[in-house]
């Protein structure tokens, strides 16, 4: 088989890694994962235990770009990751306006950086995936409740459900998050429940 119809034909990557004492022993880099820019006709991409930290919205911009087929994103959220994230919502909005057919979604994200202007405002044009109602988050930093869910509504209307991952690992602000978390789909919930009056 030709390294082309190798390239080619790959539809899926899974990777599941065990847990270890080390909290980044398995991670990616943009190094690593320009190697997936080779498999153009990928549909799933599953590495929800991989630590994705080094990756910024530049990065997963120029990957997620060369996959236009891309159907399941699920990258860094099996774990809570002690390394600072860099992908931000311009990282999940460049995501959305680069992969039409995406309907998973889990992307571990800097929620605190918002901003004053919604993912849509700041790319100038309307970001919206319909076929996305779940979005795994992981252990996703966030402070702005009501401005992250102003966020996510703007871009998944269809947004029912927001998970989280319950591993063992306690740290001094899971339950906040866990509680902002709860907020966030409160807030659409209500959103939503306005909207259609």
């Amino acid at each position: 088989m030709s390294d082309h119809t190798l390239c080619d034909g790959l539809e899926v990557i899974q990777l599941d890694t065990p847990r270890s004492g080390g909290h980044n022993q398995y991670m990616f880099n943009l190094d690593t994962l320009t190697m997936l820019l080779r498999f153009s006709g990928l549909k799933r991409i599953h590495l929800s235990t991989i630590c994705m930290s080094y990756l910024g919205d530049h990065a997963i911009g120029s990957i997620v770009r060369s996959l236009p087929h891309l159907e399941e994103l699920v990258i860094g959220t099996g774990y809570f990751w002690s390394t600072p994230l860099r992908i931000t919502f311009n990282g999940i909005a460049t995501i959305l306006s680069s992969c039409p057919n995406l309907r998973v979604l889990g992307l571990v994200f800097d929620a605190t950086k918002l901003g004053p202007t919604t993912p849509t405002q700041i790319l100038g044009e309307r970001i919206c995936n319909t076929n996305i109602t779940s979005l795994r988050v992981g252990f996703s930093p966030i402070e702005q409740t009501p401005g992250v869910a102003v966020a996510l509504w703007e871009i998944l209307p269809c947004l029912s459900e927001i998970y989280l991952e319950f591993c063992t690992h306690a740290d001094l602000d899971r339950d906040a998050r866990v509680t902002k978390w709860g907020d966030v789909m409160k807030y659409i919930n209500y959103h939503k429940l306005v909207w259609n009056r």
